[in-house]
């Protein structure tokens, strides 16, 4: 799933299909007037406020980054991505070491690690063709969070309380479905 793909349906969603019919969304489409555009630099901006609450909350973003230790710190500001949570933190042998987080720094007793953290992603713009949730989360769901910012955004709350409900019946149920279900050892007598 891309961006164009949750905006197509957020359309739908706010009653404004003819919005993934235009350019941005559409090689062959038409060129937007100044009120299409403010729409879809709307549907945008609620887009990436959705990929940044899912990612905080729901399904983190996970990256793997090999990473040395000067004099036991790491600053933060040597992590590829902005980190959220660390998840793990491994020494050259494959070890978990013990860490301290700090609001610049990580500390720990090591020199050479590997350090796996859920991190916030960039903004996305509407030409991007980068991949969101591969069969995690479907379309539909970020669709349903857009629709909420879009209709927050714009004053009318009725609506966007309307959305939110619905998308956070879908989010629920989209974790819900991600985790395993295992079912007890049958006993036979």
């Amino acid at each position: 799933m891309t961006i164009k793909d949750a905006i197509n349906d957020a359309t739908l969603f706010i009653g404004k299909p003819e919005l993934s019919k235009l350019k941005p969304i559409t090689e062959s489409g038409a060129n937007p007037t100044a009120d299409q555009q403010a729409d879809l630099d709307l549907l945008v901006r609620a887009f990436n406020l959705v990929y940044r609450e899912i990612s905080a909350n729901y399904v983190p973003l996970l990256h793997k980054q090999k990473v040395t230790f000067s004099e036991n710190k790491l600053g933060l500001d040597q992590l590829e991505k902005p980190l959220t949570q660390i998840k793990s933190l491994t020494n050259a042998d494959g070890r978990r070491v013990k860490y301290q987080l700090y609001p610049t720094h990580i500390e720990a007793k090591t020199q050479d690690a590997e350090i796996v953290y859920a991190y916030l992603p960039e903004n996305i713009a509407i030409d991007s063709n980068t991949p969101v949730y591969a069969g995690q989360i479907l379309p539909e769901v970020i669709a349903y969070g857009m629709a909420r910012e879009y209709f927050l955004i714009i004053g009318d709350y009725a609506d966007s309380d309307l959305w939110a409900s619905r998308y956070q019946g879908a989010i629920r149920l989209a974790i819900a479905q991600k985790r395993d279900k295992v079912l007890p050892a049958r006993k036979y007598r």
